[in-house]
């Protein structure tokens, strides 16, 4: 054990019972003293410390130094005891509640994290245009997730987009106006609730409201050849139920500014002549079918098998 002299005291004391004030070694009383009568900085402040006495068990190595361990002095026995330290039995026990806590986390919010990655499948199909897809994944995270309001708007969105391609356009519309005031983009919305009730107009043979809200959309925007051509469809309709000459040649005049728009548009231009044939069809036979039909009637196309074109 080693003994200093306080600076301003003048006593002897042990080492490790001093401390350090502005570069002065000093008692503890003293250094209290001291501390009360002006403002030092705290790091010029430190306690003395023997490095002939273990810092763990206290054992007094006499006038020769100990090894250090980091910066303390500690004898072989804790130098071991300290390196060699085994965890006590509370921690192994806090230990396993954590890691069955992180178990039991990431299997309650399992549902959480495939729902965030159904959402990105569902971006990065509708980002190659594959809308039935990307649908279905956004319809799959609302159901892992059916607390989540927002998320739940906008699937029934995208699931009354997918009954209107499904020809099903009643269940459809009951759907959309269910998301009015719940997503943000109403114009898309009100459009869908649009084409829905023109499904419907048609399904229910009643050409005439077929026909004012198709003239309705066409004009919201123009310059769609299949917009134009549902137009050019829907006087066919009032052509073939009535057989007024007006409406024939309504359709065709329809039918051509539609065909000219297609041809400037080869992403729709494929679908135009199939849909273009429909419309001829019907001004021709006078016949009103919906596309399935149509198709299994002439897989092949109605021009192609001979039909007389007006």
């Amino acid at each position: 054990m080693r003994k200093v002299i306080c600076e301003k005291c003048e006593g002897e004391f042990q080492t490790n019972e001093t401390l350090k004030v502005d570069q002065k070694i000093l008692c503890g009383v003293c250094a209290e003293s001291v501390l009360a009568e002006k403002k030092i900085p705290v790091d010029h402040v430190q306690r003395q410390i023997d490095p002939t006495i273990c810092i763990g068990c206290g054992m007094d190595n006499g006038d020769t130094d100990l090894a250090k361990l980091g910066q303390l002095p500690v004898c072989p026995a804790c130098n071991k005891l300290f390196k060699n330290r085994p965890f006590p039995t509370w921690i192994k026990t806090a230990l396993v509640g954590i890691v069955l806590l992180v178990v039991f986390a990431l299997f309650w919010n399992s549902r959480f994290i495939r729902a965030y990655y159904d959402i990105r499948r569902f971006n990065a199909a509708m980002e190659v245009g594959d809308f039935e897809r990307g649908a279905a994944y956004f319809i799959s995270a609302s159901q892992r997730v059916p607390e989540n309001a927002g998320i739940h708007a906008y699937a029934t969105f995208y699931k009354g987009l997918l009954l209107i391609n499904q020809d099903k356009p009643a269940e459809a519309l009951k759907l959309l106006q269910s998301c009015r005031g719940r997503i943000q983009n109403e114009s898309d919305l009100e459009d869908s609730i649009l084409r829905a009730q023109i499904a419907i107009a048609f399904d229910n043979t009643d050409y005439d409201e077929f026909l004012q809200l198709s003239i309705q959309m066409d004009q919201k925007y123009k310059g769609d050849p299949i917009l134009t051509g549902q137009v050019a469809s829907a006087y066919a309709c009032k052509y073939a139920q009535t057989q007024d000459e007006q409406y024939r040649i309504m359709s065709m005049d329809a039918l051509d500014r539609a065909r000219t728009l297609a041809n400037s548009t080869p992403e729709l231009k494929e679908y135009f002549v199939e849909y273009e044939q429909r419309i001829l069809h019907r001004l021709h036979t006078k016949e009103i079918i919906d596309r399935n039909e149509f198709i299994k009637r002439y897989p092949n196309g109605w021009i192609k098998e001979g039909e007389e074109v007006l």
